[in-house]
């Protein structure tokens, strides 16, 4: 509270989503959430869960077989 200059329960809320943030991490790496599952669990957007999983090092877990029916949903949209 000191260091951040920061009232009692704004310090115990950003201590909260550190610990929120560490726990999606951890279920993204297991692959136990997809990339919107995570950001939506950490209240963030996907953009922003991205940065945060890029930070802790995560890798992406989409497979291969996902790449793909991913590209073909595009294609078909952009005709």
């Amino acid at each position: 509270m000191r260091i951040e200059k920061v009232d009692e329960s704004t310090a115990i809320r950003q201590l909260l989503a550190l610990g929120v943030e560490d726990y999606v991490v951890k279920l993204y790496r297991e692959g136990k959430v997809t990339l919107g599952e995570a950001s939506t669990l950490a209240s963030v957007s996907p953009r922003e869960m991205i940065d945060i999983l890029l930070a802790h090092g995560a890798k992406g877990n989409i497979r291969l077989d996902q790449q793909r029916k991913a590209i073909e949903f595009i294609n078909k949209r952009l005709g």
